[in-house]
């Protein structure tokens, strides 16, 4: 399993005066979609396509149903996803506490074993050599473009 990165430039957001440095970022090498996961699952496990892909699409609905019900919805070795909320202010006393001062609802995912194992034994990748090369950008000339 590889992790692809790519080295950005970025300037630190507690020093927005301060000089640019170049930090490590993930890199997508594209989008696996949920018929692309059925594909890979059915070819693993024997059961159709159009199977494993009502299956999953059940599951999808599933954690919605649970994410709604207020529960947590814990997917064993796989992680567990929780609905987290993000406060634009606090409330000097919980009677002064308004819901407008949530700003973000959101699905939050804490990986578990099963991933969490893959991810530390992974090899890590440059992607930008990798999109140069698809590309059929020289090497010579993808470093002339970094500088």
């Amino acid at each position: 399993m590889s992790i692809y990165y790519r080295v950005v430039k970025r300037v630190d957001p507690r020093d927005p005066q301060g000089t640019y440095k170049y930090y490590a970022a993930g890199a997508s090498m594209g989008r696996a979609t949920l018929n692309d996961l059925a594909i890979q699952v059915a070819r693993r496990s024997g059961h159709s396509v159009g199977t494993v892909a009502g299956i999953l699409y059940d599951l999808c609905e599933a954690i919605v149903y649970f994410i709604g019900q207020g529960r947590n919805v814990d997917l064993g070795n796989f992680g567990i996803i929780q609905l987290r909320l993000r406060n634009k202010s606090g409330s000097i006393t919980k009677n002064d506490f308004h819901l407008s001062q949530i700003e973000e609802k959101k699905l939050h995912f804490i990986p578990g074993f099963a991933i969490t194992s893959q991810i530390d034994g992974a090899n890590l990748t440059d992607a930008e050599s990798l999109y140069n090369s698809l590309a059929g950008i020289p090497e010579e000339e993808a470093e002339e473009e970094m500088v």
